[in-house]
């Protein structure tokens, strides 16, 4: 037997009625890659689908995993995850979802990004500026909304509501 686990996220994970050593080996994974404690990934349907899809490849008009693109994998995680349903385009999500400053989102939010034609790339939120999207240069994957590419893209978040 070791000595019992004192640290402030073990111990915010017993409060919570939570066993660490039943945590799912993802909720460490997605922890380490959206730098946030391990106890804040609690929504293991979701970070499953994203496990499921990383490294699925970008195809444009594609809507499973031999090919995706940014908005129907909006709309396939959406649907999946939290069983709602979005418009294919990312113009149209847009148009279609509740927007909320970035400061107000939520784990799920669709984040969007554009140029001055208008909304062309989505995403969706997950934690501490990290989001998940079909890339067109390396397919599913996670990103940063600080990083610069992302920064002057962003064009604002949203929210579905039905």
């Amino acid at each position: 037997m070791g000595m019992p686990l004192t640290t402030p996220g073990y111990d915010y994970v017993n409060r919570m009625g939570l066993n660490i050593e039943n945590l799912d080996g993802l909720n460490f994974k997605y922890a380490i890659q959206l730098d946030v404690p391990v106890e804040l990934i609690t929504n293991m349907t979701l970070y499953r689908f994203i496990d499921q899809w990383i490294g699925t490849p970008y195809h444009l008009g594609g809507n499973d995993q031999n090919g995706i693109d940014c908005s129907g994998f909006a709309k396939v995680l959406e649907g999946t995850v939290f069983n709602l349903s979005l418009p294919r385009t990312s113009s149209e999500q847009y148009q279609e979802c509740h927007h909320v400053s970035s400061s107000e989102m939520q784990e799920g939010d669709l984040v969007f990004f554009g140029t001055k034609r208008g909304i062309t790339h989505v995403g969706i939120y997950l934690a501490n500026h990290k989001f998940v999207h079909a890339s067109t240069s390396f397919g599913v994957m996670i990103s940063d909304l600080g990083d610069d590419y992302w920064r002057v893209r962003f064009r604002g978040a949203g929210r579905i509501t039905q």
